[in-house]
């Protein structure tokens, strides 16, 4: 989960018109999370009674892509996982937001310790082959 809208200006005013997203991401993390858990939001609450379907036997398992320190300390203060979103900015930033989420992290349910996933790419080129040869 992320809070980048990942579009176009107009695309992502349509997905989110509200001007005040980022501000309302912990807060959409925390509803995110009752949701797929099946624990119902407090009384009050103006999505009491929404619902993630269908339910299964296991949670998905939430995690925050962020590709500066904000993502990296809110999953270090919710506990959850933390992926950097390397390919966004070359790696700009990364050391700083993974020292944050590592030195601020809170255990929460079964993640004890933070451990970001090492995640690299690779481009290659089909090459053309001809008959009757190796590689």
């Amino acid at each position: 989960m992320g809070r980048a809208p990942g579009s176009d200006g107009l695309t992502a005013h349509a997905l989110n018109p509200h001007a005040n997203a980022a501000e309302d991401f912990p807060r959409q993390v925390q509803e995110l999370q009752h949701w797929v858990s099946g624990i119902e939001l407090p009384v009050g609450h103006p999505h009491r009674g929404i619902a993630a379907l269908p339910r299964g036997t296991t949670n998905p398992q939430i995690w925050i892509l962020g590709s500066s320190a904000y993502g990296a300390q809110l999953a270090a203060h919710f506990g959850l996982p933390y992926a950097f979103a390397y390919f966004f900015s070359d790696g700009a930033g990364v050391e700083e937001a993974l020292s944050l989420y590592r030195r601020n992290y809170r255990p929460a349910s079964a993640i004890r310790n933070p451990s970001p996933p090492f995640v690299y790419g690779r481009l290659r080129r089909k090459r053309k082959r001809r008959p009757n040869t190796w590689p």
